[in-house]
């Protein structure tokens, strides 16, 4: 199936990956129009939803695979991939669009919500929409050549919470499409110990310069429940939460910084 390339403005400024270490997007903005007819048999053309694109260059030949993890884990998350040319999707090659049916229960419709990607054990190639026993998350990882081109159009029809995506078998990406002069000045990352933790937790917070971010603490349902912004200067910035008062459980906490770089990290807390 070929997309329709006259919708450019709906996929300017991709996020560009330019390596296979899990990449997280913490936190959808507001949500956006999709084009009216891009997705005809894949993604229904909602009015508006909340959605971001990823652009990636595959260095040599290997299955491509990936997980994709919401953050709320009942959240719907759908995803199209395409073959593109500088940054215009040019051919569908795989799509999930399956998501829960408004006249059924949540709990009935698991199989539909949740963890989605690509998988080498499936042989499908698209989930449609709706949701039924017989679908699930995920459709067949396509064997990828050295120097293909992909963008991969995420969206989350349930929430504005975010993800991580991970690539699940080895696979190089290439660097052509990325700037390497500003990947050090745009370092972010984010660790905490002890985990699982019970009274406090620390965490140390690598900045490749000087700015200011948001910090937020978010339970497992995607709750915030704490907020604070924070300056960090370039290198290392520790931090500490006293968590003894929340329930024992999985726990994130994210960083957004002012021009839209992201970090996360996940914890525990045991009683």
């Amino acid at each position: 199936m070929n997309a329709q390339t006259n919708f450019h403005e709906t996929w300017v400024d991709p996020v560009d990956l330019c390596s296979n270490e899990p990449f997280t997007w913490s936190q959808f903005g507001d949500v956006q129009p999709l084009p009216p007819n891009d997705f005809e048999s894949c993604i229904k053309p909602f009015e508006h939803v909340s959605k971001v694109w990823l652009r990636f260059v595959t260095a040599s030949a290997a299955d491509l695979a990936f997980t994709i993890e919401p953050f709320n884990l009942h959240d719907d998350i759908d995803f199209a991939l395409y073959e593109s040319e500088e940054g215009v999707p040019t051919n569908l090659v795989r799509c999930v669009a399956t998501g829960i049916l408004m006249d059924r229960t949540v709990d009935g419709q698991s199989n539909c919500l949740g963890m989605t990607g690509l998988s080498g054990s499936e042989s499908d190639q698209f989930e449609p929409p709706g949701c039924d026993m017989a679908q699930n998350n995920f459709v067949n990882a396509p064997r990828t050549s050295r120097g293909q081109e992909y963008m991969l159009l995420i969206t989350n029809y349930r929430s504005t919470m975010g993800f991580q995506l991970s690539w699940t078998e080895a696979i190089d990406l290439g660097n052509s499409i990325c700037d390497a002069d500003n990947n050090e000045a745009d370092q972010l990352e984010i660790s905490v110990n002890p985990n699982p933790a019970t009274q406090n937790l620390f965490g140390q917070i690598q900045s490749g310069k000087a700015q200011l971010v948001n910090l937020y603490l978010v339970g497992a349902n995607g709750t915030i429940l704490e907020a604070q912004k924070t300056d960090l200067h370039a290198g290392a910035n520790d931090f500490q939460l006293q968590i003894s008062s929340y329930p024992q459980g999985h726990y994130y906490i994210f960083l957004s910084g002012i021009d839209g770089i992201t970090a996360v990290t996940k914890f525990e807390i045991a009683k």
